[in-house]
């Protein structure tokens, strides 16, 4: 193991990172190495990040990175998109401009296009680093199938599994159709998961009658899957229609009024949140955050969440008039 002051020469120096420097030879990118690079000439800009903005050099790591390197510590080199644009290496930058560095150890990387830039970042922090949260993850697999990238290359890159990238992309294509087929008002109310299962309706009609059939009915997860596989196996569009329509009928409250109504997705949601908030009504003391600095946040929110009750106190209330007058 190196000593301190081999560190300190390696750190001042900028150590090459053979990790990246097989990504870039692999995805066949020309590449050079500075070891030291103005840090005044590097240019940071939204379009290229990787990273949503809340994620991006937060305060606490960026100050861990800066004792670190005081210490003698190694990082790698940032990465840039040729001439000086930053892609790669947020919280390194920030650190060292805490310690009143001047330069800064760099790739800079040749790339032809933002799409491209981005999908190396993605691939780059799934390298090192903190993990891509979720959505950082899907955003990145979306880029990267803008550059015809494979479902298998895209969940090697972002650390994913192949079954989660093909799910991305589903999701992805529903949102495509439902906005050619100007379904967007019904799209939002179907789940993630449906979104997927809706994607292998191949024809545009059938999926338009599902995706207004669970929107409209909210079915359960076993009724979805039976009606689909019904419509995926029907010999035509119209007879997949048929199955849908069939399926409303039976699921569509009936008989004289007043019916069930359907239950929206919303409401079930708010049933099982105000449950699990009601089961601490006995000793509300479980549930009462005690960190000073949360304090003024959290007063906030219960108030808000009294202004609410206190609205649908009055909802409820209108109904019961309505019913009684009836």
């Amino acid at each position: 193991m190196p000593d301190a002051s081999t560190q300190q020469q390696q750190s001042f120096f900028g150590p090459q990172d053979p990790r990246y420097e097989a990504k870039f030879r692999e995805w066949n990118l020309e590449y050079r190495f500075e070891p030291a690079f103005p840090i005044d000439a590097i240019r940071v800009a939204d379009w290229a990040q990787v990273r949503r903005p809340g994620h991006i050099a937060p305060e606490e790591e960026a100050e861990e990175y800066r004792q670190h390197m005081a210490n003698g510590a190694v990082f790698p080199p940032v990465i840039l998109m040729a001439p000086e644009t930053l892609i790669d290496g947020n919280t390194r930058l920030k650190a060292t401009k805490k310690l009143h560095k001047k330069t800064i150890a760099v790739y800079v990387v040749e790339l032809a296009s933002v799409p491209m830039a981005k999908s190396l970042a993605g691939a780059i922090n799934n390298m090192g680093g903190k993990r891509l949260s979720a959505e950082e993850a899907a955003d990145a697999a979306r880029t990267m199938m803008d550059m015809n990238f494979t479902d298998e290359a895209i969940a090697r890159e972002i650390g994913r599994s192949v079954e989660q990238v093909r799910r991305i992309r589903n999701q992805i294509e529903f949102a495509e159709r439902s906005r050619k087929l100007n379904l967007e008002r019904h799209a939002e109310q179907v789940s993630q998961d449906n979104r997927v299962r809706l994607n292998s309706v191949k024809h545009d009609p059938p999926f338009a009658a599902m995706v207004d059939f669970v929107a409209e009915l909210a079915p359960p997860k076993k009724t979805v899957s039976e009606v689909l596989k019904q419509v995926n196996e029907a010999n035509s569009d119209t007879d997949a229609i048929n199955v849908i329509e069939t399926a409303k009928r039976e699921l569509r409250p009936a008989g004289p009024p007043p019916r069930r109504p359907t239950v929206s997705p919303q409401v079930t949601q708010m049933s099982m949140h105000l449950a699990g908030l009601l089961k601490f009504s006995a000793d509300p003391t479980q549930i009462f955050d005690p960190r000073e600095d949360k304090r003024e946040e959290r007063a906030k929110q219960w108030r808000e969440l009294v202004d609410l009750g206190q609205k649908m106190l009055e909802l409820y209330g209108v109904a019961e008039r309505e019913l009684v007058t009836a």
